[in-house]
């Protein structure tokens, strides 16, 4: 049989509110946390285009301002690192070295940046960084899937997928040749009628 209380909400308002913004914050926090589980930590807001990373280290130093203000308004002066988040910091990073000892379990998604940086640093016969360009563009195209539409008929949008590339790029693969690639997976409504004539 459970217990029925006569719960009521907590009478000081002030330390009402501020649970209410710590709670607020950690699911901010739990929500581009999982955002970054699903598109990738490199990867950006397909709305907004903000960097998920950028967003997850704004979320972290909210949920930090508003754990201050708890310890200030029941005025628990901050000692720094209890010995509860000494232990559960300890057990983390010995789950990461449990994680990291099985480095086949699970490949490792890079970024594009991460992905050219890479070929870059391989043997010139080695080399596809153009490989690594349009695996960004196809998840562009994802991310973006009005804008990929747009890019048919608006040489505007088409450039901004161009930009996106020579950004990544870093002048290591010709402007010519991006420009191709972009062609080749978002072909230009007058390219098709062409073709269909």
């Amino acid at each position: 049989m459970s217990i029925i209380n006569a719960w009521k909400p907590e009478e000081d308002v002030v330390l009402h509110q501020a649970l209410g913004k710590l709670a607020e914050e950690c699911s901010e926090l739990a929500k581009i946390a999982t955002r970054c589980m699903i598109q990738g930590y490199a990867e950006a807001d397909p709305v907004t285009e903000k960097l998920n990373r950028t967003q997850v280290m704004e979320e972290v130093a909210d949920v930090r301002a508003a754990m201050r203000w708890l310890f200030d308004v029941l005025d628990i002066p901050f000692k720094g690192e209890s010995q509860r988040e000494a232990r559960k910091f300890d057990g983390f990073k010995r789950w990461e070295a449990m994680l990291r000892a099985k480095p086949n379990v699970r490949q490792t998604t890079l970024s594009a940046s991460e992905e050219i940086e890479l070929a870059a640093a391989r043997p010139a016969h080695d080399i596809d960084m153009v490989e690594a360009l349009e695996m960004h563009l196809v998840r562009l195209i994802r991310a973006h899937p009005n804008r990929a539409a747009l890019a048919a008929f608006d040489p505007d949008t088409r450039m901004w997928f161009v930009a996106q590339l020579t950004g990544i790029a870093s002048g290591r693969i010709p402007l010519t040749d991006i420009e191709a690639l972009v062609a080749r997976h978002l072909p230009s409504a007058t390219a098709e009628q062409e073709i269909s004539a």
